[in-house]
């Protein structure tokens, strides 16, 4: 599990998915396992965003996928969207 952080961004990042934190307050992630569908997950709120950041820095481990992620960010009412970036 990788938090690095830098000007830009934070990025949240394991063997699974990817997380990173936008400039405008989002977050976008990206699914590291399906090579076939490339999943990815945003979020429009930026209400919740601390709580958020919190949760992430306090849950995000070695084996939080992408849609686990989503989850979180949905019960402090991110409202997280998933969507293929194949199609």
């Amino acid at each position: 599990m990788t938090n690095t952080n830098t000007n830009l961004k934070t990025v949240f990042s394991n063997d699974l998915c990817s997380i990173t934190l936008r400039k405008d307050n989002t977050f976008y992630g990206a699914d590291k396992t399906d090579f076939y569908n490339e999943p990815r997950m945003y979020t429009e709120n930026t209400r919740s965003f601390k709580k958020g950041l919190a949760l992430l820095e306090k849950n995000f481990s070695d084996s939080t996928t992408m849609y686990q992620v989503a989850r979180m960010l949905d019960e402090v009412g991110l409202k997280a969207h998933t969507y293929c970036a194949v199609n």
